[in-house]
């Protein structure tokens, strides 16, 4: 095994377990990071690619290239959606005041 090829797997290696980090509940403080990182630890999926076939290994270039569309079908829809709809006047003017703990109840336009 050439450093080409090692380089290649510990890049896809840290791609699949970013990965399935965001599929698993989140019981520690290492699970919590790592699905917090994945979007850019998924990056190293198609960047395992290039050591992979310039050391000849097709095989784990082919893997590489099915993580890489894993993780682009898993990313691309928080890219793609569209806008969330407005809030209603009502939620509005409910949200800001709990959150500075204003008062619980709408004053009267009177």
């Amino acid at each position: 095994m050439g450093v080409l090829t090692v380089a290649g797997t510990m890049a896809l290696a840290v791609a699949v377990v970013a990965l399935i980090a965001r599929y698993v509940p989140g019981m520690t403080l290492p699970v919590v990071a790592t699905a917090a990182l994945a979007p850019y630890l998924m990056l190293a999926a198609p960047l395992a690619m290039i050591p992979l076939a310039v050391s000849g290994s097709w095989i784990a270039v082919a893997v590489a290239g099915a993580v890489t569309v894993a993780t682009v079908a898993v990313q691309l829809p928080w890219y793609t959606r569209g806008r969330a709809e407005p809030l209603p006047p009502s939620f509005a003017w409910y949200r800001p005041t709990c959150a500075t703990g204003g008062p619980t109840h709408k004053p009267s336009s009177e």
